[in-house]
Parts: structure tokens; sequence; C-alpha cells
């Protein structure tokens, strides 16, 4: 996942991001990250139902992502978004699930977003927060395979970025996007993957072209099913 975007942070964390690899360290080829998400449930009409409705929301898409109730926690509210002297109004919930989810499909499309930076996910989480569809840049197998390693979505600041290292290079751990071919295979239908950086103000974001679009270079993530 307009590519000019300052991050918010120290110039040593950039640092220390810049200096790192995108080949995963020998301790953390050793464990695989949970998928982490966060959901957003929104309920309306009378305030004693609209309450439960936002709960009703949120555990919804929880549970269409594959998550059961009990991977998940309340991690913001409920509170009233809107509230109508009729006794009418909206309540909001956030709750964060953590774990495997339940797998429903063997692949899941990795999608270039933009919004206030680029964000590349596997998971349709992202539209209410102000972001819009770019492209998808291929498709990562949401169990592993052989010739796969996983992928991740990590962040500095508030620069998100993708990487194969579990650790996510010394910063912060976001969620686990799916497993992607470190080679190139035989006989699968593939197209590369690269981790690029803008030139001008620092924003990481990935591609296919093989010039990061006419900006830097960081490396090779993989090799996505077309």
């Amino acid at each position: 996942m307009g590519i000019l975007r300052r991050i918010a942070g120290s110039a040593l964390l950039v640092g220390a991001l810049l200096a790192a690899t995108i080949t995963p360290s020998a301790a953390a080829t050793t464990a695989v990250g949970p998928v982490n998400l966060k959901f957003i449930g929104i309920g309306s009409g009378p305030d004693n139902l609209a309450y439960g409705y936002a709960f009703d929301s949120a555990y919804y898409q929880a549970a269409n992502m594959g998550f059961a109730s009990n991977q998940c926690r309340v991690t913001a509210g409920p509170f009233h978004l809107l509230q109508l002297p009729s006794g009418f109004g909206q309540w909001g919930v956030e709750i964060r699930c953590t774990g495997e989810p339940a797998v429903k499909t063997p692949t899941r499309d990795l999608v270039r977003y933009l919004g206030s930076e680029h964000m590349s996910t596997t998971w349709n989480v992202l539209e209410s927060g102000g972001y819009h569809v770019e492209s998808s840049l291929g498709r990562l197998y949401t169990t592993p395979v052989a010739g796969t390693r996983p992928l991740y979505m990590c962040q500095i600041g508030k620069d998100t970025f993708t990487s194969s290292d579990v650790n996510c290079e010394g910063q912060t751990y976001v969620t686990r996007l799916g497993w992607i071919y470190s080679a190139k295979p035989a006989n699968v239908q593939t197209k590369l993957i690269r981790r690029c950086r803008t030139n001008g103000p620092l924003e990481h974001f990935d591609s296919n072209a093989n010039n990061c679009e006419g900006q830097d270079a960081e490396g090779i993530l993989g090799y996505a099913l077309l």
C-alpha cells in the first residue's frame, strides 16, 4: 500500500530501519507471528438496543474473518457517537482479535491502499479509515506452502511497511499478512513484489515495478501468485 509522506518519529528510528535488511534474522525464522486485527462496530436505534447492535456488528466482522469470540477483546468503548432527544442514538465499540483465524480461502489478495500513507494488506478493514484501493499486488497463501515464507505488516512512526521478519526489523509488529514464495517457483504463475521507499520525504510502499515507480528500491519481498 501521491507517494510523498513524512514519517512521524525520530531520525534514530528511521536510521535503524534503513540499516536493516528484508531477510529475516535466524531468530525470527523460528516463530510465526499471529494475525492481529481491529474491528469497529456501529449500532443505531433506541439506546438500549443500539449498544448491543454495536457489539454484534464488531463480532460479526470478526467472525467473517474467521475469529472466534474468545480470540477478541474490547479495546475501546462502548461510547456514544450520536445521541438524539428522542432516545435514539448511535453507539460504537472497538475490538481487537489476535491468533489464528479459521481459514476460509486458500489465498487472499495483497492490496495496496492509499490514504494518509501507502499500506499493503490482505485484510479488508481499511476503507472506513479513509483509505482507497490502488491495486492488487498479487495473492498470498493463508497457510504455509513449500517454498513460502510469511509476510508481515509493520510500523515505524505513522508509516507502515511490509517485512518478512517477524521482529519487524526492530520496529512495531502489526499483523501477519500471509505466505509468499521466497524464490520464483517453477510451474506457478507469480509476480515479483518489491519493497520501495520514496526518495523525497520518507515513506515505504510495495510495488510490482522493477524500478519502484521511479523511487528507491529496498529489496525483494518475494513472489506472489497471479
